[in-house]
């Protein structure tokens, strides 16, 4: 079976063209098996797309998404459909985010309590996808130029081929660099002042930045998407799936990875 997929998707992950890929822009179709399937924004990542497929019914897979106007990228698109399959990754209620408004402004103040005091402001966050964004913010700032790890520069790298605009900054190279300078640096270093993912909302230290939607935007999707029957999966799920039920009466179940 085909793989359907972007060009950046293709570049992020380092596959060259194959006649097992099928690559589409969004607002573009391709006919797999017999079946139409329609590519559209998906807003999360660059290069992610969602899906319209045309069967008896139209099926809408939105793998993971983010319907926020954002410093880079274009939001999703809601997509309507008899049939809805959504991620559910910040499927609960607790996990409603402040807007970008609100959320770029307390990034730059956090940065320059960090650098007033003479110390490196370092922000963590995924490689790729909201270091990407904060690169952007912090360069459009202009409290200094940001510098940024040399797993995030080589995606930063990617989203600018793509033309994204990511602004000034420089890659991490010595510790001496740092003072008073604004650094991202991976989730995954463990070292971040400043921790940038929505699932940090309840840290003092966090900013709830997300590549993905929030427990509003996953419930307006399927507010508007008019969907008979909705499918939840990845992260809460289930409890997704129940609100969906209980509150917008409409038929929805999780669907459960299985472990053969």
């Amino acid at each position: 079976m085909p793989i359907v997929l972007s060009s950046a998707t293709r570049d992020l992950l380092g596959l060259k063209e194959s006649p097992n890929l099928v690559t589409v822009s969004p607002g573009e179709q391709a006919e797999i098996a017999g079946i139409q399937v329609e590519a559209h924004n998906a807003g999360h990542i660059l290069g992610s797309l969602q899906f319209r497929i045309h069967l008896d019914k139209t099926v809408v897979y939105t793998g993971d998404f983010n319907l926020e106007p954002r410093i880079i990228l274009k939001p999703a698109s809601i997509l309507t459909a008899d049939i809805l399959i959504i991620e559910a990754t910040y499927g609960h209620p607790r996990y409603v985010f402040p807007p970008r408004s609100e959320l770029y402004p307390r990034i730059v103040e956090k940065v320059l309590e960090y650098i007033s005091e003479g110390s490196a402001a370092t922000l963590a966050a995924r490689p790729l996808g909201v270091s990407q964004e904060l690169t952007a913010v912090l360069s459009l700032s202009k409290i200094s130029v940001p510098i940024v790890h040399e797993k995030i520069w080589k995606y930063n790298v990617l989203y600018e081929k793509h033309g994204e605009n990511l602004g000034s900054y420089l890659v991490y190279r010595s510790e001496r660099y740092l003072r008073k300078k604004p650094v991202i640096v991976p989730l995954s270093a463990k070292r971040g002042k400043i921790v940038c993912t929505g699932w940090s909302i309840a840290n003092k230290n966090g900013v709830p930045l997300s590549s993905h939607s929030d427990f509003a935007g996953i419930v307006k999707y399927v507010k508007n998407s008019g969907a008979e029957k909705v499918y939840t999966v990845y992260g809460f799920a289930k409890d997704l799936a129940e609100y969906i039920l209980n509150e917008l009466g409409l038929s929805s179940t999780p669907l459960e990875r299985s472990n053969r």
